[in-house]
């Protein structure tokens, strides 16, 4: 399990350059969070739980992710796209999402 919570300080994830797998990773309340870039390498994890990131604008860092085992949540993250949300929905079963940020249009 890896849980980075009420780190405000912290932009992206740029330190979790090696992760591969992870049973549990959950980002919640990190004020400063604004990508999940930084974790290239993360393939796989059993349960991902993105919360109460408010200046969350982007899950690019998940683009290689292949494998969710049991559930993602992405919830309350008032800058986030729907349609950010959507792209990981369509590529991953068990995606749950509420409460994110306003529909617009995101970048390809």
């Amino acid at each position: 399990m890896l849980t980075i919570e009420r780190g405000d300080a912290l932009h992206d994830l740029s330190g979790l350059a090696t992760l591969r797998e992870v049973g549990t990773l959950g980002l919640k309340g990190n004020a400063g969070l604004q990508s999940l870039d930084g974790m290239p390498n993360l393939r796989k994890v059993d349960s991902l739980f993105v919360e109460e990131n408010p200046a969350l604008v982007s899950l690019h860092g998940l683009d290689d992710l292949a494998a969710v085992t049991y559930q993602a949540s992405i919830t309350r993250n008032t800058s986030l796209s729907q349609c950010e949300v959507a792209e990981l929905a369509a590529r991953l079963p068990n995606v749950a999402a509420h409460d994110n940020g306003p529909s617009g249009t995101c970048e390809p």
